[in-house]
């Protein structure tokens, strides 16, 4: 282990224990490198490393915080790599969601109202196959969100949209989908809101899996076509 690597480690240890808090004030660099008998450098190291993970937040002129340490903040680097991430990984991104969205589907059926039925049926309907591309792709990406809103989990909710970003979207769907994809997607979303609306959990939780494991496919044809 380095000694950037012990730093980051010895602070993060500082977190779980309860020492620092989320919110609470880093002590300055030179105490804490006295503290664990390791250089400044180190130490400045650690820091940088640990507010690329937002574990930790400066504040210029105030001082190193910790964060808030919640689940869409700490996951939010992962949604940056997800963008750019080649073909065969993404693949692998939608192996994950296969095994995620199924459940958040499963849990949102134990949870909708009459009025989550009705939002979620108007997203449907906006995501048509005859609408637009733009509000297509614009119906799809929302449709999804307010699952995972809905199913009350926010750390499976969190993982799924930072392995889920917009431009991910368009390159299963492609940027302007074909009437088969869309009809697809559409007669799909709405299994699952018949499932929600009967408070189905385990047709919910088959209906999202097929959906999902639909998606991938349709990514799989679409990297084999471009290759």
């Amino acid at each position: 282990m380095t000694v950037t690597n012990e730093a980051v480690a010895r602070i993060k240890s500082m977190i779980a224990s309860g020492e620092l808090t989320p919110g609470s004030r880093l002590p300055s660099q030179d105490d804490l490198a006295y503290q664990f008998g390791l250089s400044r450098s180190a130490l400045r190291e650690a820091v940088r490393s640990l507010t690329t993970m937002n574990i930790l937040i400066s504040r210029q002129g105030d001082g190193t915080y910790v964060s808030s340490l919640r689940t869409p903040l700490l996951l939010q680097p992962l949604a940056f790599a997800a963008d750019i991430l080649p073909d065969d990984t993404v693949v692998q991104l939608l192996d994950l969601r296969v095994a995620l969205e199924p459940h958040a589907a499963a849990l949102a059926a134990t949870r909708v109202t009459t009025a989550d039925v009705d939002a979620l049926s108007a997203i449907v309907q906006r995501g048509a196959p005859t609408a637009a591309a733009v509000d297509f792709l614009d119906a799809d990406l929302a449709f999804h969100r307010r699952i995972l809103d809905l199913s009350g989990n926010e750390a499976v909710a969190t993982l799924v949209e930072s392995i889920s970003p917009p431009a991910l979207h368009t390159r299963i769907l492609g940027a302007t989908p074909s009437a088969d994809v869309r009809t697809a997607v559409y007669d799909d979303h709405s299994r699952i809101v018949a499932a929600l609306a009967d408070h189905d959990v385990e047709a919910a939780r088959a209906a999202s899996a097929i959906h999902i494991t639909g998606m991938r496919r349709q990514l799989r044809q679409v990297l084999a076509a471009a290759a």
